[in-house]
């Protein structure tokens, strides 16, 4: 049996992920060492829990 995946979009690892953000910020001037996982508690707290949307 063969099973076919596809994603409408590329799939990355976190490792590929973090290594664009890094490259992102130092093209843009952010000297802070941004990861996937900062990005997204940053968005659960910043945008979601402010328009009052529980976690």
């Amino acid at each position: 049996m063969t099973t076919v995946t596809s994603s409408l979009l590329a799939i990355i690892t976190n490792e590929k992920l973090n290594a664009h953000l890094k490259e992102v910020a130092n093209h843009v001037g952010i000297n802070k060492n941004l990861t996937f996982y900062m990005a997204r508690h940053t968005f659960a707290t910043t945008i979601t829990l402010s328009n009052g949307v529980p976690i």
